[in-house]
């Protein structure tokens, strides 16, 4: 009876040892991952915030791009920003600086005021923004621009240039061929092509409307000649004057005597009668 006790007895340390033992291993257990669950939180966080870091860095950058951008670009604005302006880049390539530039719709009278600011110039080969409020005209609308162009002697020159499509364009330059003011440009959709026949064609009419009074003057003048020498045939009456001149009738020709009758023996003289 007590070897049986002494065995049950034993059989329950056994198992409270065994049960202590499993709660001991299970709370280990527990007690090991939880320092790994916090450290993969942990890093899952810090990969977290490393993201945001670095897309906050790069929105930076992009702006501070930006801004550069901005900042950096210093050149010369002739115009106005307008929601019909368009932008061109300008260059100058007459050689010359200008202290002038003004623009006006082709085929209107009237230039508009003067684009470069009072005290200032475009210098030779320098590039500007040139904005003209040319969206309201269409893209096929044309546009004469009118330079002031200073000589390195200090005398000015204005220098025209006609029918540049300014609406479709996103880089001019301005050029002078043999006396012929013309424009090469890119278009917005990257063309090529320049205004040099147009500017040909132009001084063309321009030079025979120039010469147009003189022609008519000189063919003014050789009708005056002409009706001159109609009328130049003078009237020699007056050389012959009662002064000047002494004009003789022709003498009228002698005349002859009529002849006597011839007579007969019958004949008489006065009351006496031969026989």
């Amino acid at each position: 009876m007590k070897t049986t006790e002494w065995v049950l007895t034993c059989a329950k340390g056994a198992l409270a040892i065994a049960l202590s033992a499993c709660v001991m291993g299970c709370g280990c257990a527990q007690q090991a991952s939880a320092p790994v669950d916090a450290q993969a939180a942990s890093q899952e966080t810090d990969g977290s915030a490393q993201k945001q870091g670095d897309a906050a860095s790069d929105k930076a950058e992009d702006a501070k791009q930006t801004e550069t951008t901005q900042t950096s670009d210093t050149r010369q604005v002739l115009g106005a920003e307008s929601a019909d302006a368009v932008e061109v880049a300008l260059t100058n390539g007459l050689g010359a600086d200008l202290t002038a530039v003004k623009v006006r719709k082709t085929g209107t009278d009237a230039y508009g005021k003067n684009m470069v600011g009072s005290g200032k110039v475009v210098i030779s080969k320098e590039e500007v923004r040139l904005l003209v409020d040319a969206k309201k005209d269409g893209t096929d609308a044309t546009y004469d621009l009118m330079v002031t162009k200073k000589a390195a002697d200090g005398k000015s020159a204005d220098v025209v240039f006609v029918q540049v499509p300014l609406a479709k364009l996103a880089s001019a330059k301005l050029l002078e061929k043999d006396g012929v003011a013309y424009v090469e440009y890119t278009t917005a959709d990257g063309k090529q092509d320049s205004t040099l026949k147009a500017a040909e064609a132009a001084k063309q009419q321009a030079t025979q409307q120039e010469q147009a009074p003189a022609a008519s003057a000189a063919a003014s003048e050789v009708a005056s000649d002409t009706a001159s020498e109609d009328t130049s045939y003078y009237d020699n009456s007056s050389d012959y004057s009662d002064e000047g001149y002494a004009y003789d009738e022709p003498a009228e020709a002698p005349q002859e005597a009529p002849s006597a009758p011839a007579q007969t023996g019958d004949a008489c003289t006065g009351d006496v009668e031969f026989r």
